[in-house]
């Protein structure tokens, strides 16, 4: 309810706002953004640089799930996994 409430309305209201022409619906205020050189760069610029964070935080995500579930690391027979500050399941 909270997301809803804080990213979803004024998400919608925003895209509203910028598809309405003299109080009418029309994507001529979109078109002219989109016109324009610098803003297609801009965009596409944001598009990359989320992709890429996407891209290689996914990767670096599931190298350390399986280091912290498949690898025996040092230290792990103390019951303390350091790295994340939990206990750590003891092998038998």
């Amino acid at each position: 309810m909270l997301v809803a409430l804080f990213v979803a309305y004024p998400l919608v209201e925003l895209l509203a706002h910028a598809a309405l022409a003299d109080g009418r619906l029309s994507l001529a205020p979109l078109a002219r953004v989109l016109a324009e050189p610098y803003n297609r760069q801009a965009i596409y610029n944001t598009l990359l640089l989320g992709l890429t964070v996407a891209v290689l935080g996914t990767i670096l995500a599931t190298l350390y799930a399986y280091a912290m579930t498949r690898v025996e690391m040092p230290g792990s027979a103390s019951g303390i996994s350091w790295r994340c500050c939990r206990p750590s399941r003891r092998r038998s």
